[in-house]
């Protein structure tokens, strides 16, 4: 079932959990996957307040409305996942020129951190996964981004993407729905607080 959301209202979060309720009668799993709002690369100085307002009301603020509505139901049943979903570029700090994005995935981290001290004891786990490079429209915008402060062609760009790991592939986001399955199932049950990286194995730093 779909329900449109503005994951940065909180009436509308609401509602949805409501909507939920209504037709399941129960919530077991929140995956908090709204995010993005990756406006294009630019030096912090050229960013403006609305700008990097926004960008941490969809990706901070969102996941913990989203959360808040939830709760309730989840604290009732004593029974919960919750799982954030976060960004390496936190531990690296890169890419260049998207200072607000990065800034906010580390506020996504700092949510989940505390939170799973906090609502442990209600039998609620929370976690969350960093996604690496996710092959897909986003990236391509990234990495175009990414060639034109450099000055340098953007297949070049996206090769240098693809051999920063291991595997020498990027992710999919059938990579991170695995991953998100599986921190709401049983299989789980003691894995809470964790940022577990999806990213073909490239290094933090």
């Amino acid at each position: 079932m779909a329900v449109h959301t503005d994951v940065t209202d909180e009436d509308s979060t609401a509602a949805m959990a409501d909507a939920v309720l209504d037709r399941w009668g129960r919530i077991d799993g929140l995956i908090n996957n709204a995010g993005g709002a990756m406006y294009p690369t630019a030096p912090i100085d050229t960013i403006s307040r609305a700008q990097w307002d926004h960008v941490f009301a969809v990706n901070v603020t969102g996941q913990y409305l989203c959360t808040v509505a939830v709760l309730p139901t989840m604290r009732q049943a004593r029974y919960g996942k919750i799982v954030n979903i976060c960004s390496t570029c936190f531990d690296k700090g890169t890419p260049v020129g998207l200072a607000p994005y990065i800034a906010a995935k580390g506020g996504s981290l700092g949510l989940t951190r505390a939170l799973a001290h906090e609502l442990g004891p209600h039998n609620i786990t929370v976690n969350a996964i960093a996604p690496g490079a996710v092959d897909g429209d986003r990236i391509d915008r990234v990495i175009k981004g990414q060639a034109d402060v450099r000055g340098i062609d953007v297949e070049r760009m996206r090769q240098s993407f693809v051999e920063r790991s291991p595997l020498r592939r990027m992710s999919t986001a059938d990579d991170i729905a695995s991953l998100a399955a599986f921190l709401c199932s049983e299989h789980a049950r003691n894995i809470s607080g964790q940022c577990l990286p999806v990213n073909a194995g490239e290094p933090a730093s």
